[in-house]
């Protein structure tokens, strides 16, 4: 719930120049201005908290409730309007906006657990799917995940679920080589630099543009801009040959396989030193995915590990739910990661 703090001073305030903070909060709440070593708390009652602040200046200012704090506190110079907003349990409740303030204060995981969802509803045309206010829910897969070679402040979710199922995109064209605009690594069987250079990475998720500006044809051109908004990049590493693991910075990516099974099977030997499994994996959970638009379809779809030894493929999960790898150029069903 919003909470709004206004900063009054001369008819607004006491008449002896003190600064009178009104702000409306859930009735209950504690809210604090601090300032040095001046600390002002005031409790709210109908709906309404009064701090009386003996002198101007700039004040961070938090309200609680319930063992609960806001996670943006702010820093605000008096006179100011300012708002607040406490967290919902339920993840669902939640705008993208608070998601973001949740997770840019490290604090995901105090809140949230894995596996919960978030409705995303999906409108445009990715490749030649035409997505027609299609609803998933995206769910956390891990807080802070990897988190010393990835980056911090982190909440990783995989898109997505429809009902308990965990869905992949399928296209017109799934489970068929073909060298147009659908769900293709590559437009050939080709597997040359990677992750970082298919078709799959830049064109298909649009990590060739960026969210205020998404590719026309990609996935983030087909989602909601409350959640572009607040996209963040992550590094995501992925071996293609030789001794070196790469890394790729991506607002989108695939799930490698260590990333899915905790171990190697067909991917590159090296590839699993810059990786680690994710919780949601970890705990056991599925891997099978079904069909987006037939959930009680079982389908293949990719990983973004090139297949170690061969030139021309990449991983997969199968419908069976392991490990296997198929050629570049199929269309198989996507399964899409990002970072709030």
């Amino acid at each position: 719930m919003p909470t709004i703090i206004r900063f009054g001073g001369g008819a607004g305030g006491t008449g002896d120049g003190a600064q009178k903070l009104v702000v409306n909060v859930d009735s209950g709440a504690t809210v604090t201005a601090k300032k040095g070593s001046v600390v002002v708390s005031a409790v709210s009652e109908n709906g309404q908290a009064v701090l009386e602040l003996d002198e101007a200046g700039t004040y961070t200012v938090s309200a609680s409730k319930d063992g609960t704090t806001t996670p943006d506190v702010k820093t605000v110079a008096v006179p100011q309007e300012l708002t607040l907003s406490f967290v919902a349990a339920e993840l669902n409740t939640n705008s993208w906006e608070m998601i973001k303030a949740v997770s840019d204060a490290g604090q995901g995981a105090n809140y949230w657990s894995v596996g919960d969802t978030k409705d995303v509803t999906l409108t445009g045309n990715w490749q030649d799917l035409i997505m027609s206010n299609v609803t998933v829910k995206a769910f956390i897969i891990g807080f802070d995940h990897n988190s010393a070679v990835e980056g911090a402040n982190h909440i990783h979710f995989l898109m997505g679920k429809i009902g308990t199922k965990m869905v992949a995109f399928c296209d017109n064209l799934y489970d068929h080589k073909t060298s147009g605009a659908y769900f293709t690594m590559n437009t050939n069987d080709l597997n040359y630099g990677g992750w970082e250079a298919s078709r799959m990475r830049k064109t298909v998720l649009g990590n060739s543009s960026t969210p205020d500006n998404p590719l026309q044809g990609s996935l983030m051109a087909v989602l909601p801009e409350d959640l572009l908004a607040v996209m963040k990049q992550v590094t995501k590493w992925t071996q293609n040959s030789g001794a070196t693991v790469p890394a790729t910075t991506d607002y989108t990516f695939l799930m490698a396989e260590f990333e899915i099974f905790g171990k190697r099977t067909y991917a590159n030997n090296d590839e699993q030193s810059k990786q680690a499994q994710y919780d949601y994996f970890k705990a056991g959970n599925p891997k099978v995915f079904y069909k987006h638009s037939a959930t009680t379809t079982a389908v293949t779809a990719w990983l973004r590990s090139p297949y170690a030894g061969q030139d021309n493929s990449f991983c997969h999960v199968s419908t069976s739910g392991v490990t296997g790898a198929n050629y570049s150029s199929h269309s198989l069903g996507v399964a899409p990661g990002f970072c709030a």
